[in-house]
């Protein structure tokens, strides 16, 4: 009995291993199959869209995806890379003095703040010191129907728009789990037909 119990619980191990890759393949391939689009509207805001990807939930691809633990089911995740460049920044230097205990530095500081970027420094004896930097960025997610012509079936995409002209995004991913399950395939109430059964069997 022990060595078949050994080997039942190898089996499954066995089994959820191989199905964790099947599930992490296929969502490698739908990333591949994602085109990212990207314009610009009339204030410089970068707009990125990609197609919403819908898949079929079950616990595997749920697990797959879902990383907040304080969350008991997923039903929609976006995965968002993206990067702030400035290309040139002119900051006005200043005639600072550092008063030490038993000296005093003559330094250069700085200070920039265009609403996005944020930093203030000094330069002291050829070297550069950010007494703080921060980069600000706000966007707004929104998933929902494009069309795509007459007689054409509309596409599920998400669009994202960056609120910091300086940023850009490089990777756009979005998942929707659909439970199509019919109302006697739930888990919840396969469970409960299951202690149904064994009460009406224990009773016989």
């Amino acid at each position: 009995m022990a060595i078949i119990i050994i080997m039942m619980k190898f089996q499954s191990c066995n089994l959820e291993k191989k199905n964790n890759e099947a599930v992490a393949s296929l969502l490698q391939m739908t990333q591949e199959k994602v085109e990212l689009e990207k314009k610009v509207d009339e204030k410089g805001r970068e707009i990125a869209v990609a197609q919403n990807i819908i898949l079929q939930k079950t616990n595997d691809i749920e697990a797959q995806l879902k990383e907040i633990d304080e969350l008991k089911t997923l039903t929609t995740k976006v995965q968002i890379r993206n990067h702030t460049v400035y290309n040139k920044i002119e900051v006005p230097l200043h005639d600072t003095l550092f008063i030490m205990r038993y000296d005093t530095i003559e330094a250069k500081s700085f200070e920039f703040n265009d609403g996005w970027l944020v930093m203030k420094g000094a330069i002291a004896d050829s070297v550069l010191t950010f007494d703080s930097l921060s980069v600000v960025n706000k966007f707004n997610i929104e998933i929902g129907e494009r069309k795509q012509g007459w007689f054409k079936k509309k596409e599920q995409v998400v669009y994202v728009r960056n609120a910091n002209p300086h940023t850009k995004t490089d990777e756009l991913y979005s998942y929707t789990l659909e439970d199509n399950k019919k109302w006697y395939q739930k888990d919840g109430l396969k469970i409960a037909g299951t202690a149904i059964l064994t009460f009406l069997l224990v009773g016989l």
